[in-house]
């Protein structure tokens, strides 16, 4: 039921004023807690299209939003047994990463997190991510500074270590 709910409003988004998106916005801050104990795949990924969906359409009422959610997102989708849910996360991540410095720092350790995915599409795109011209220079000198400051995350030195020599080539 609450899938369909999810559903119905991010239909709605492309439609609705600002003063709704915040509405609806707000009303996922009250009971995220209880979204994010679901353990149900279809309204997991659903919840993640519809954050994904306010944080694209409003920074200001998306970072709201973010502030609650973004710190539990991480522990909760990285070893989701869902490819696809796992998937979404990345694909709200690198919307963090590239378009809110202030999550920046919980982005890129899930982004890193993703190099290592078990699920050989989303490595890839991991992959394909950090390849990009605006995330790692092709210079390979260039590149390997970058690697060694830029992308290095402590939280995540192990699965950095074993991505960065992947990522020089």
């Amino acid at each position: 039921m609450r899938g369909c709910i999810f559903k119905s409003f991010s239909r709605y988004l492309d439609i609705c004023s600002d003063e709704h998106l915040i509405e609806i916005s707000k009303s996922l801050e009250a009971v995220f807690d209880e979204i994010l104990g679901d353990i149900s795949d279809e309204n997991q990924q659903n919840f993640l299209i519809l954050i994904t969906q306010i944080v694209k359409k409003d920074k200001k009422t998306g970072a709201e939003l973010m502030d609650k959610v973004a710190p539990r997102l991480k522990s909760l989708f990285v070893d989701n047994k869902n490819d696809y849910s796992r998937a979404l996360f990345y694909q709200l991540m690198t919307i963090l990463y590239e378009d809110f410095e202030q999550y920046k720092k919980i982005a890129k350790s899930s982004l890193i997190r993703g190099l290592s995915d078990p699920s050989k599409d989303i490595k890839e795109k991991m992959v394909w991510y950090w390849n990009k011209e605006d995330k790692l220079s092709s210079d390979p000198f260039k590149r390997l500074e970058q690697l060694l400051t830029e992308l290095y995350d402590p939280d995540e030195e192990p699965i950095w270590l074993n991505n960065a020599i992947y990522l020089l080539l």
